[in-house]
């Protein structure tokens, strides 16, 4: 452990001598400063969060990423190239050992580092948002509906089997279907997403109902919470008119009005409900207007409080950490296989990869939803459907949701999705990438410059 602590110390000595380190230190000390006081949101909390957290924050994020890229991927590669790495190997220590310790360094780097950022953030957001200087009414829906953190829950839509089914058969019989039928994947998607829309659809002076199963460790002493964005079926931007009622066991509560504007996110506070451990929740929409439809995914979703803002927040902060210490593991083994310019090229593009996996593959109905028979496709774009399609599974358990989009609003972080995201990054792939780069180096003449 004393090799591991001395190289990790050498190492973290070594990022900060580093000029661009240096300097992205003082841009990082200005984005998490300046940045949040230059941007102005739509002047009110819920507005000022986002800028803040999103993106003050957000913004110190790829700071941090830049400056771990750079430093992992010279923690190794230089002291090969300038022969340091010759008063190492010599002690004698393993290839393990080596990388682990400048491993290390970096994650303590991204700590200190990363806890200073949060601090002035939070700090900064707390004196922000005091009751003081805003609208008291405003004041209570943002400490009810943004600072805190619900667990969004969808509705259940599991009968939706038997009509996904009919859809199905429905799009192979079309002679003009938006996909190509011979792809099972793509015509179950379709016929996902169009027996969906049919569910969220309720037609004028009619309603429809939906059922919610809640998560079995509930606050009774917090109420439920509505958020549901509604789009109109006709071309118009009148609010939508209706009510909701909302069931549990024998409980039913008075119809709900409201009038919500379509193509934006509504959140009503519902009235309180005594609800036992896995109680399941009926929401019911009565429609007394213009045909209407609840956006598919977070267009219709119960939530339930869980924590304080200020435990979603850490969350959220170790999800940022766990990506940096995951950059710093890839950027350590480049270094060990590559050069140094070429080991920072290399981890740049992975992290790119990592980050637009989630637009790698197109839906198909987003593809194709001029209607009609799709069009050929060339032998490039055959190639790349491929290649994506290969490459997608690799990528998908290293992508994110957006979590500081989720802390910003009131969404849970939870803790099943931090350690989700730990046990992948580090204990699956930072397992791998060790085990690859200290492969690499037993086999390699550490001893000698690389030419």
């Amino acid at each position: 452990m004393r090799a591991v602590a001395a190289i990790a110390r050498v190492s973290l000595q070594g990022a900060l001598r580093s000029r661009l380190v240096v300097a992205m230190l003082g841009l990082l000390l200005l984005t998490v400063v300046v940045l949040p006081a230059t941007i102005r949101g739509d002047g009110t909390l819920a507005g000022y969060t986002q800028v803040q957290i999103r993106y003050g924050l957000g913004a110190a994020g790829m700071i941090l990423t830049v400056m771990t890229l750079w430093a992992a991927a010279a923690a190794v590669s230089l002291d090969v190239e300038t022969r340091r790495v010759q008063t190492v190997v010599t002690k004698p220590v393993g290839p393990f050992t080596l990388w682990l310790g400048k491993w290390l360094g970096l994650c303590v780097m991204n700590a200190v580092l990363l806890a200073a950022c949060g601090a002035v953030v939070f700090a900064m957001f707390l004196w922000k948002t005091r009751e003081g200087p805003w609208d008291p009414d405003e004041a209570r829906d943002f400490r009810e509906h943004v600072r805190v953190a619900r667990i969004p829950v969808s509705p259940d839509l599991a009968h939706l089997d038997r009509r996904i089914a009919e859809e199905e058969e429905a799009i192979r019989r079309d002679p003009e279907a938006p996909v190509d039928v011979r792809d099972a994947r793509a015509v179950r998607e379709v016929a996902r997403q169009r027996a969906v829309a049919r569910e969220l659809f309720v037609a004028p002076d009619s309603e429809k109902s939906w059922r919610f199963e809640p998560p079995r460790r509930i606050r009774t002493d917090r109420p439920l919470v509505l958020r549901f964005r509604l789009a109109a079926a006709r071309m118009s931007m009148e609010p939508v008119e209706g009510a909701f009622r909302v069931q549990a066991g024998p409980q039913t509560t008075d119809l709900i009005p409201v009038a919500a504007p379509p193509n934006r996110t509504t959140t009503l506070t519902l009235p309180p409900l005594s609800l036992a451990p896995g109680q399941p929740v009926t929401v019911t929409f009565v429609n007394r207007d213009q045909p209407a439809v609840f956006s598919a995914g977070e267009g219709l979703r119960l939530g339930v409080y869980e924590t304080s803002f200020a435990v979603n927040y850490g969350r959220a902060l170790l999800m940022m950490y766990v990506r940096l210490v995951f950059i710093a593991a890839l950027g350590v083994t480049a270094g060990a296989l590559f050069s140094f310019p070429v080991a920072a090229f290399v981890t740049g593009c992975l992290v790119f990869f990592v980050a637009m996996t989630a637009f790698v593959r197109t839906t198909p109905d987003a593809a194709h939803s001029h209607g009609g028979p799709p069009p050929e496709a060339s032998p490039w774009e055959a190639f790349a459907n491929r290649v994506a399609g290969a490459i997608h599974p690799v990528f998908v358990p290293l992508t994110d949701p957006d979590y500081l989009e989720m802390v910003s609003t009131g969404e849970s972080v939870t803790w099943g999705l931090a350690l989700r995201s730990l046990g992948f990054k580090i204990g699956v792939y930072g397992g791998l990438l060790a085990l690859g780069a200290t492969a690499v180096l037993r086999r390699r003449e550490l001893g000698e410059a690389r030419a």
